[in-house]
């Protein structure tokens, strides 16, 4: 039995102990963010959140910057500490400017002059 754990032991890659996952929430809602773009900072190395919002980086990133980002939040960028993190992502709120809507009188265009139609 001791045999066969230290075979496993030095045939699976060290970077299945060291992977880090976690999840990325709505800090206002407390939902999940989906499709959330989780990478490394100066590196190669990314992924996308799943649809609970859960992810899976597959190398030692622990102790490295990830920058997190999503659409319709701002991006936040923290240290990998542990290998399971709750990322908390904030709303980003855009200011449209205002819209106005107005009517012109126009010629009339109905359908039998449009298409040549005759009674």
């Amino acid at each position: 039995m001791r045999q066969l754990m230290i075979a496993i032991l030095i045939f699976v890659p060290a970077t299945v102990f060291s992977q880090v996952t976690g999840v990325v929430m709505d800090k206002s809602s407390g939902y999940p963010v989906q499709n959330a773009y989780i990478r490394v900072d100066n590196g190669k190395t990314w992924t996308l959140s799943g649809i609970y919002g859960k992810f899976a980086l597959k190398e030692d990133v622990i102790g490295k910057t990830l920058i997190i980002s999503a659409i319709g939040f701002t991006n936040e960028q923290i240290t990998a500490s542990k290998e399971f993190m709750i990322i908390d992502l904030k709303t980003k709120v855009y200011q449209m400017p205002d819209v106005f809507v107005t009517a012109e009188k126009g010629k009339t265009d109905s359908l039998k002059i449009r298409f040549k139609i005759e009674p």
